[in-house]
């Protein structure tokens, strides 16, 4: 039976508030902190574990622990101090923007954890802190803390922040491959004043689609006799939004004969 071992120094998770807190809001908060910090992890099958949590409080001792080998004591220490590091370098970028910049972007994951982290602060009427703080060698050193009105607008750059992502996403070009599709040609630069070259493959799409070709040899193999037959082809598929826009040839397999009326 392996044994589990302790990585990383013992952190302090606590909400400062007199107010009650909503469960759901609180494991989730929870659920987050530990994502976060498991990100930081240098060796696989690690976990977090609450050791403590205080009496008539919301303090929660955590630590990390892995079933395999550990880290030296030094590596050990440098990764829950680079984690605080991490969680103190979002909430400043949320405290003053929601903008995806150069020098910094979180990633979606890590702004959707900090807003369910910050979540039971959020709903906090009073002043409320939620606080990360590291105890190594019986020493308590402050880590990562936040007030409710911090919260509040790291939340809501948070929220603008991972719509901004997913726009961006949107736009961005979706590649598909398919191999061996029949398609045959509708137009090309020889019979129409439009530029370039239309397709159509049935397995994929009723419509007509633009076409490219990966290379001359494709092309000049495909435009000698284009309405004649019909080609097996391996096809790139530039999407945007999802919806197809090129069709790009990239092999040529065999041609056959087109029935043509």
């Amino acid at each position: 039976m392996n044994k589990s071992q302790n990585i990383g120094d013992k952190l302090t998770f606590s909400i400062n508030t007199d107010e009650p807190i909503n469960i759901k809001d609180l494991a989730n908060s929870l659920v987050s902190f530990s994502d976060e910090y498991l990100k930081s992890a240098k060796i696989k099958d690690s976990s977090i574990q609450v050791t403590e949590v205080r009496k008539g409080s919301y303090i929660f001792d955590v630590i990390m622990v892995a079933k395999e080998h550990i880290l030296p004591m030094v590596e050990n220490a440098e990764m829950t101090i680079e984690f605080l590091d991490k969680l103190k370098k979002i909430a400043k970028f949320f405290l003053s923007s929601s903008e995806v910049t150069d020098t910094y972007s979180p990633t979606k994951q890590d702004s959707e954890n900090i807003k369910n982290m910050l979540q039971p602060i959020y709903n906090i009427t009073n002043h409320g802190t939620m606080t990360v703080n590291l105890t190594t060698n019986n020493n308590h050193l402050d880590g990562f803390s936040v007030t409710a009105p911090e919260a509040k607008l790291i939340r809501e750059n948070a929220t603008k922040y991972i719509k901004q992502l997913e726009m961006k996403k949107e736009d961005e070009e979706e590649i598909n491959f398919f191999s061996n599709k029949l398609i045959y040609f509708v137009q090309t630069r020889l019979n129409s004043k439009d530029k370039g070259q239309k397709s159509i493959c049935e397995e994929i799409s009723e419509n007509e689609m633009a076409t490219t070709f990966a290379n001359t040899e494709i092309q000049n193999e495909i435009m000698d006799n284009p309405y004649h037959y019909a080609f097996f082809v391996d096809i790139k598929i530039h999407r945007i939004k999802g919806e197809i826009k090129v069709y790009e040839i990239t092999n040529m397999h065999q041609k056959i004969e087109r029935d043509i009326e």
